[in-house]
């Protein structure tokens, strides 16, 4: 599955039901975003995170 939407908004990630993920990519041009996209879903601790 494939969610297009903000990895930094809080509501995106829960509609992803990022809490059930076995992974969480972040992959946009932006360093900032992806470290805190990552940051965020590391909240939720998902296995594994690339």
């Amino acid at each position: 599955m494939v969610i297009c939407g903000s990895g930094t908004d809080k509501n995106t990630l829960e509609n992803a039901d990022i809490k059930e993920a076995d992974v969480f990519v972040a992959a946009t041009v932006n360093d900032e975003t992806n470290l805190l996209g990552s940051l965020m879903a590391r909240e939720y601790k998902p296995e594994k995170k690339l």
